[in-house]
């Protein structure tokens, strides 16, 4: 896969996916945002098909791998 699908994301998804790998969940995310739980599981499963990942947590690892470099 191309490293393009990542350049795809929003601002929003990519703070999201950051916050996911480091473990907070939908409604931490979303206290955090100032937005509800439900709007963070919308944007994550974007981001997820987006990436092409299975869960939130591989699509959170792989965009953590494409940020390192």
């Amino acid at each position: 896969m191309s490293d393009d699908r990542f350049d795809r994301l929003s601002e929003r998804q990519r703070d999201y996916l950051r916050q996911v790998f480091q473990h907070r969940n939908s409604q931490e995310i979303a206290f955090a945002s100032g937005v509800s739980a439900r709007a963070v599981d919308k944007q994550l499963l974007l981001a997820k098909d987006i990436i092409g990942a299975n869960t939130r947590f591989e699509a959170a690892r792989l965009f953590a791998e494409y940020e390192a470099g």
